[in-house]
């Protein structure tokens, strides 16, 4: 999946240096991983990394070739590379069991990373991508638009209808509709439904394949008893900060571990308070 960015930003290689050497190695991973290591390409990607090493705060170009199909992405930092990174390098949606999907739920779908790849999967699903973030919602609108298959709702899912507060982490943690502790956070009201409203909304009857990855408001979705009644399997993480033991307890008992090719991911968690699950219904 070679990988190239336009960033028309002249590099001076002094500047370099101004990258740890973490950043360094995952630049050099980037260029291994995706098969293209040309100076052109590590040229262009160390723009990238320097440009959000200076905060300059614009937005970045950036195409992916895989199987023949590009896209074209809008990025604005470190985040949304390492969203690439762990969807279409580690892969983390890969099932480990053949799957043929023809509804899926994407919840928390961010700029559209996991929806571009279930598009690549299962190119004859309707894809449903729930984000709402209003700023990250423009952006998975612009990443998906030229896809079919793929429809954006600028909402949250939740566990009952109504408007709620939208609670924004730092950097490195997700916006949520639980509060992380922050004494004064920035919040943004939003549209939240529940489950069932957003398949009514969606003239959806059965979910094939959903993902979540909701900042801790997994805790209600999985609430209702009748979840796995009409979702035939999910895909995602539960935020250990911001959900209950009873809930975590209880998944770990009834479900695996998201696995690659069967195996064990080899990647870290980007947080450490996540647990990456995979669902199936046990009838199937």
């Amino acid at each position: 999946m070679p990988l190239e960015c336009n960033p028309n930003v002249p590099v001076d290689y002094r500047a370099v240096s101004m990258l740890d050497a973490d950043t360094r190695r995952r630049i050099r991973r980037f260029s291994d991983a995706l098969g293209n290591g040309s100076p052109s390409y590590l040229f262009r990607l160390t723009a990238i990394f320097l440009g959000f090493r200076l905060d300059l705060h614009r937005t970045w170009n950036l195409k992916t070739h895989q199987g023949g199909i590009t896209h074209e992405w809008q990025i604005k930092s470190r985040k949304d590379i390492r969203a690439l990174e762990d969807v279409f390098i580690d892969r983390t949606y890969l099932w480990s069991h053949p799957l043929a999907p023809r509804t899926i739920f994407d919840c928390g779908a961010y700029i559209g990373d996991s929806a571009v790849y279930f598009s690549d999967q299962y190119p004859h699903a309707d894809i449903h991508a729930f984000e709402p973030h209003p700023e990250i919602y423009e952006m998975l609108v612009a990443n998906t638009r030229q896809i079919e298959n793929i429809h954006c709702h600028r909402m949250a899912i939740g566990g009952t209808d109504g408007i709620r507060a939208l609670f924004h982490g730092g950097s490195r943690l997700g916006s949520s509709l639980r509060q992380r502790g922050d004494a004064h956070p920035d919040t943004t009201m939003v549209r939240v439904v529940s489950l069932p409203t957003a398949m009514k909304l969606t003239g959806t009857t059965t979910i094939d394949l959903l993902k979540f990855d909701i900042e801790g408001a997994e805790q209600e979705m999985f609430a209702n008893p009748d979840f796995m009644n009409y979702v035939q399997n999910a895909i995602g993480e539960v935020h250990e900060d911001l959900t209950n033991a009873y809930l975590r307890t209880g998944l770990r008992g009834t479900v695996q571990r998201v696995s690659n090719n069967g195996q064990r991911p080899k990647r870290t968690p980007i947080h450490a308070d996540r647990s990456q699950v995979a669902l199936t219904r046990s009838d199937q």
